[in-house]
């Protein structure tokens, strides 16, 4: 029986992982903020540092660990959608494990754990984030981990000898993966103080001991290479008015939890579930500690602009397994009278019910987000492909034109200087990757990450030869005019022809800034549009 169970087991975790993929793949998303990551990895496997432009130590992620496995694929020549696919593929594998591993630890029957990882594979946001390029879902799956960990390290009896020391490794690898971490680290001691007490204080030093052991070394280290003890988007995405983003904050949190509803009733009630139980009471309060303290984190920060509820999923594994502790109570709670066969296809029905109320909405979504976003400052993810897309192609395009150690100015700081080379420095408007703009930047408003802008004295004081003020892309051939304020500070208005030879799926054309002296040995180009035939 141990051993069909344990098969069944591996056929729920195939299952599960090839779902996820399959359902990100339907999405053929790839963020342009994933390529800011990309751009420090590739200059990291090329031996520059893990710097955005060579000679300028800022330090613009927020994912190291990440960066560091992207480092790695790409030194091996991976492409950037190989490196996304090879780092979505293992979480959707790490997820479904962790999902089946947490089960059978907070003891779900195989009913319950088989409802868990439908609510994983149904989730519009972790399979969006699977394969979109940043460490969102990867993030959720070592959060899951850490708890199921801390839960096994105070278990009676310890059934796993070294789960506090792996809980601590967990956690670690969760901080360098994300800087949220702590809220999670917080909860599971608060938990464990709560429940266990006097018996939780060695566990949570040895965890504490290991986490600690790994994670001081590398702030350290961040402080000597950086010379700052927080990443350089902190000091921008802290700007901005905090009674704006704290409101828009709350909004973008009730916006994901409509989206997410079921799952979140689901998971509430399985926590109740669980805290009935001794032997689970410390996972069931550290998974509401956590769910609510990151509710918190994401309202006072003021949420985020990319598309289907990103920071919403980290949250998702726990929540999905939370619901298959939902089930495996209702199951349990069927009459052991009845007759086996009734007793099943009650339990199937129950499965089959939740299942429907978990994966139906998403369902509905998925129909929708593909398109659209409701209006929230949110950008649709049909548009954020796009842009994305195009943002890959027009830096095709600046490669084919630029010189070793030309620059480029640009608030999109993700795809096009990525794939303007490492030669190309990029100047990033919005600040995520400059500590100029991140500290001193004019302030803008207070949309999530784009809170500052640089100042024009700034920007133009760097001598960038392709200055892009703006999104100004077009279907059609420009007709551009002169303009006497910028040929009085040597740029000139151009645009760039970007087809097919730079990897667009169809013809556009980009008008941006050109510096002068660049526009002279330029012209004439098939691919590029003055604005004037003679610069006097």
């Amino acid at each position: 029986m141990g051993s069909i169970g344990r098969l069944a087991g591996m056929w729920r975790v195939a299952l599960s992982a090839a779902l996820l993929v399959a359902h990100g793949r339907r999405y053929d998303f790839l963020c342009d903020d994933a390529f800011i990551s990309l751009r420090y990895a590739k200059h990291f496997a090329a031996g520059n540092g893990l710097v955005y432009n060579v000679g300028e130590r800022v330090e613009g992620f927020t994912n190291f660990l990440w960066v560091m496995l992207e480092a790695a694929l790409l030194g091996l020549g991976a492409s950037p959608r190989l490196v996304i696919d090879v780092l979505g593929f293992a979480t959707a594998l790490g997820a479904a494990l962790v999902v089946e591993w947490g089960g059978a630890v907070l003891g779900i029957a195989a009913l319950g754990r088989l409802v868990a990882h439908a609510a994983l594979v149904s989730s519009v946001s972790f399979a969006v984030w699977l394969l979109g390029g940043l460490e969102a879902s990867a993030f959720g799956v070592l959060v899951l981990a850490s708890l199921v960990a801390a839960h096994a390290a105070l278990s009676q009896g310890e059934p796993w000898r070294h789960a506090s020391i792996v809980a601590g490794l967990l956690a670690a690898a969760a901080m360098l993966l994300r800087p949220e971490t702590p809220l999670v680290v917080v909860a599971s001691a608060l938990a464990a103080l709560a429940v266990a007490r006097g018996r939780a204080v060695l566990p949570l030093l040895r965890a504490g001991a290991t986490f600690a052991s790994i994670v001081v070394p590398l702030l350290l280290a961040r402080r000597m290479y950086y010379g700052d003890w927080l990443p350089n988007t902190f000091y921008l995405k802290t700007t901005g008015n905090s009674a704006e983003l704290f409101e828009h904050g709350q909004r973008y949190v009730a916006y994901a939890s409509l989206h997410h509803a079921s799952m979140l009733a689901l998971g509430a009630a399985g926590a109740v579930a669980l805290l009935r139980s001794v032997t689970t009471r410390v996972f069931a309060l550290a998974s509401l500690f956590v769910a609510g303290l990151f509710a918190l984190y994401v309202a006072r920060v003021g949420g985020d602009f990319l598309p289907a509820t990103r920071f919403f999923a980290p949250l998702v594994p726990l929540l999905a397994l939370l619901a298959g502790a939902a089930v495996d109570e209702l199951a349990r709670r069927v009459p052991e009278t009845l007759p086996r066969a009734v007793r099943g296809a009650v339990r199937g029905v129950v499965a089959g019910v939740v299942v429907s109320l978990v994966a139906g909405p998403q369902l509905a979504w998925a129909q929708s987000v593909a398109v659209d976003e409701e209006p929230l400052r949110i950008e649709p993810l049909h548009w954020t492909r796009t842009y994305g897309l195009r943002w890959s192609a027009l830096g095709r395009w600046i490669a084919a034109h630029a010189k070793a150690n030309d620059g480029m100015a640009m608030g999109a700081a993700g795809a096009a200087p990525f794939y303007a080379g490492l030669g190309v420095w990029n100047l990033d408007i919005l600040g995520l990757c400059d500590a100029y703009v991140a500290r001193e930047g004019i302030v803008v408003g207070s949309r999530p990450g784009h809170q500052r802008r640089s100042p024009l004295p700034y920007t133009l004081a760097k001598r960038p030869v392709f200055l892009f003020e703006g999104d100004y892309d077009r279907d059609e051939a420009p007709s551009l005019a002169r303009d006497a304020s910028w040929e009085a500070r040597g740029y000139v208005w151009a645009a760039a022809k970007v087809d097919a030879r730079y990897g667009a799926a169809r013809t556009f054309w980009w008008v941006f800034l050109l510096r002068r002296d660049r526009a002279d040995e330029l012209r004439g180009a098939d691919d590029l549009v003055l604005a004037t035939d003679e610069l006097n």
